[in-house]
């Protein structure tokens, strides 16, 4: 038998997850009113969640409550409260960012299975054995990963796997995005993104704004055997945000798919009609196939970040009245665009009135002018509303099929049992079967009463009766023993009502402040000649700095420690070239790594682990977890000994977490705001194919504002880093600097002159020392301020 994978559906609100439900999705994930990465979503209420789960379990389908935000310090109490409430309410399974909150849920709720999400930026075997190791039974792998890396993460870590198959994908890599926090305070994290990717920019290199970074909706309908077969556990749908009409069309079609590859070993072949209607129902200038079939160059939407629907015709002529002329019939409610030389485009929604048939099945629609509409524009079709009228309504409802035996003895008790898939539900009626006065039960009459389950979830599958001749028993005997029999069916497939483990919390230290010491993050060896000597450990960057030169670096640092910090991304062909220049570093003497994502910590056993913003810190919960373990998961967590609390987080709420040596904020420099596989430079047609290894930087991505964000090219391995339009500066406010919880304070520097290294470190020093001290260039103060939502 063909293994087939599970059909995940979104589902931003109760009745589309019936809908999803009813159109053929195996599992169903939403988010409950707190702590989930679509606060825009209706999301549902502790009634719902038992209410969805109850409605599910019977028909065999999971349901994944999505947990997956970063939870900071003064929201624990809020969490365990929430945790406590829904958890216990039946679903199959979480979706959980959160290191620390999923530490405390796998030992509170054992008998729940943990997902990593895809905010985790799992992206490598290394992340997933970390995952694995740390709980996680499943993992939401990066949408950057092709299918041959997901199908060797799947065999070699022993996790089960989850990709997206359909909708919208994110610029960066999941879960390593702050341009929404640091331009607006609106957190992915937090499930609050305002989508700034979706937006017009420009270049240094290409004047003309775009789209660059409006990455087309992915589609792999005609690539169902390619994923069964690679072995991806869950196949999953994105659209917490959408409508009813997109999630039961979008997951009826799947489900049309996955039945066909499982009949014919095959993939289906979907007619023209069939495909219109998946793109009418929400795409971005097409589809694309994502990253799972490899990277290509037809991925990005330079148009509009909107809905694009279909080709319909031309504009034929504009004036005093605009008139188009359409390809195929429109009917009156359908929406129309027309593609104007710039946005806002114009639309119309059809009126009979407007609309001339033509003979071979198109026509003409004239309209009233038209903003910007010059003949020859394209016209594309939006909205079908006979299509969105058949999606918006209720379809069947699924059912449950069972097997139906009853036995009537006269003088006995009449006995109605059901199974379905191993369950066995037995009722036994209150008044016993009676011998026939006058006409007697027939087989037909018992059949047509017991197949009558009406609104129960139920449909009969097989029926069979053993009963004696001549006997009787009324009809609502008869009624009375169905329902009676469907509803203990019911009952025995009602989801669990888990009983939560006593989990002691740590306590929250109360530790005073103790000493700060500066440190840096440099990528030239100027910058490390003006830093050396001047603070305590300087972290070299491996894309620029070489093992073969530590002699020169060891002379230049003058005392200050030398540690390494890991690439932002290791996929597995860097990951193999960063091994080996690991053993020469270490041959070297160093012995210290600044480790960007979770895969970087149990790739390098033997050195000591710090961890960078790529690995999201916002309370002393998650700190311990990383670096103690908690409730016995220390074996996967306790290679780090320092980890980088999270620049998201404000003046305030760093002031509740309990000091700690270890521990780095991040005080000065262009962070890192978006790691990406994308290119502007590649779609600007301005690539020049750099030779393997260079770096460029730094380009700068220009917004609307006439702000630049340095992008720094890493093109040996074909990914890019955006920064921060405007260095962090942190030195004017001492008192704040002094009052954060962590003893090590790190300046990011990326192309800094040494003369400005200089003016940084005194500056830096001097606030250390009491003195404030503003800059004498643009900067920002990041997150600390207001921090995010």
């Amino acid at each position: 038998m063909r293994r087939i994978p599970e059909l995940l559906a979104p589902a931003g609100s109760l009745d589309i997850l019936k809908g999803a439900v009813n159109a053929g999705a195996d599992a169903v994930y939403f988010g409950g009113k707190a702590f989930n990465a679509r606060a825009g979503a209706a999301n549902f209420e502790s009634d719902q969640i038992r209410e969805a789960v109850c409605f599910c379990a019977p028909r065999g389908v999971r349901t994944y409550l999505t947990l997956n935000t970063l939870i900071k310090q003064t929201e624990w109490e809020e969490l365990l409260r929430f945790v406590d409430e829904v958890l216990p309410l039946g679903i199959s399974g979480l979706i959980m960012q959160d290191i620390g909150a999923a530490a405390y849920v796998r030992r509170r709720f054992p008998q729940i299975e943990l997902s990593a999400s895809t905010q985790m930026s799992i992206h490598n075997l290394e992340g997933a054995v970390w995952a694995k190791k740390a709980g996680f039974g499943r993992v939401v792998l990066s949408r950057e990963l092709p299918l041959s890396e997901v199908r060797e993460i799947r065999e070699r870590a022993g996790i089960e796997t989850e990709v997206f198959i359909h909708g919208a994908l994110c610029y960066s890599y999941s879960g390593q995005c702050l341009l929404s926090s640091m331009i607006g305070g609106r957190s992915g994290n937090r499930g609050r993104c305002a989508q700034p990717c979706r937006l017009s920019y420009r270049t240094d290199l290409d004047p003309a704004e775009r789209h660059y970074m409006n990455l087309k909706d992915i589609c792999t309908i005609d690539h169902i055997k390619e994923l069964a077969e690679h072995q991806v556990d869950s196949l999953k749908v994105e659209g917490r945000l959408k409508g009813l009409p997109y999630v039961q069309g979008v997951i009826s079609a799947y489900r049309r798919a996955l039945d066909y590859y499982r009949e014919k070993g095959e993939n289906i072949r979907l007619s023209d009609r069939e495909r219109e209607e998946l793109a009418l129902l929400f795409n971005r200038g097409g589809f694309s196939k994502g990253y799972l079939f490899g990277k290509t160059d037809d991925m990005i939407c330079h148009d509009s970040p909107k809905h694009s629907g279909v080709h319909a015709g031309r504009v034929a002529m504009a004036g005093r009245r605009t008139v188009l002329e359409l390809e195929e019939a429109v009917e009156p409610g359908d929406a129309l665009e027309v593609r104007t030389s710039r946005e806002p485009y114009p639309s119309v929604i059809v009126q009979a009135r407007s609309w001339t048939p033509g003979q071979s099945g198109g026509g003409k629609l004239s309209v009233d002018p038209l903003p910007g509409a010059r003949a020859g524009d394209e016209v594309r079709l939006l909205v079908r509303k006979s299509l969105s009228d058949r999606l918006s309504q209720e379809m069947p409802e699924r059912k449950i099929p069972v097997g139906v035996s009853a036995r009537l003895r006269i003088g006995e008790a009449p006995v109605m049992t059901l199974t379905h898939q191993g369950i066995h539900a037995e009722y036994m009626g209150a008044a016993p079967v009676m011998a026939a006065d006058k006409r007697p039960l027939s087989g037909a009459d018992v059949r047509k009463q017991l197949a009558k389950f009406g609104d129960t979830p139920f449909t009969a599958e097989e029926i069979t009766i053993q009963m004696d001749e001549g006997c009787f028993l009324p009809v609502s005997a008869l009624n009375e023993l169905r329902r009676g029999a469907a509803a203990e069916m019911l009952r025995r497939m009602e989801p669990p009502f888990y009983q939560p483990s006593e989990v002691p919390m740590p306590s929250v230290p109360d530790v005073p402040a103790g000493k700060q010491v500066l440190d840096a993050v440099i990528t030239s060896e100027e910058q490390l000649a003006a830093l050396g000597g001047r603070v305590e450990r300087i972290y070299l960057r491996t894309e620029y700095f070489r093992p073969e030169r530590i002699g020169r670096y060891q002379e230049l640092a003058k005392g200050s420690g030398l540690a390494l910090a890991l690439p932002h991304i290791t996929r597995r062909e860097a990951s193999d070239r960063l091994m080996a220049d690991l053993k020469r570093w270490r041959a070297a003497g160093l012995d210290r790594l600044l480790a960007w994502h979770l895969g970087e910590i149990l790739q390098h056993n033997g050195w000591i682990i710090e961890t960078g913003p790529g690995v999201p810190v916002m309370s002393h919960l998650t700190r311990t977890v990383l670096q103690q373990g908690l409730w016995q998961d220390a074996d996967a967590l306790s290679a780090v000994k320092g980890v980088t609390l999270s620049p998201e987080l404000s003046y305030n709420e760093l002031a509740a977490i309990p000091f700690d040596p270890t521990s780095a904020c991040i005080v000065y420099g262009r962070i890192p705001v978006m790691l990406t596989e994308q290119c502007p430079t590649r779609e600007s047609g301005l690539c020049t194919r750099e030779r393997p290894g260079a770096i460029r930087r730094p380009e700068l991505l220009i917004d609307r504002k006439h702000e630049s964000w340095p992008m720094e090219r890493h093109c040996r391995d074909c990914y890019n880093v955006f920064y921060l339009n405007r260095p962090i500066w942190l030195a004017d406010h001492p008192r704040r600097l002094a009052g954060l919880p962590a003893g090590r304070l790190r300046l990011y520097f990326l192309d800094e002159t040494p003369s400005r290294v200089e003016e940084i470190l005194t500056a830096y020093t001097r606030a250390l020392a009491g003195t404030p001290c503003t800059a004498g260039f643009p900067v920002t103060a990041g997150r600390y301020e207001k921090g995010v939502e």
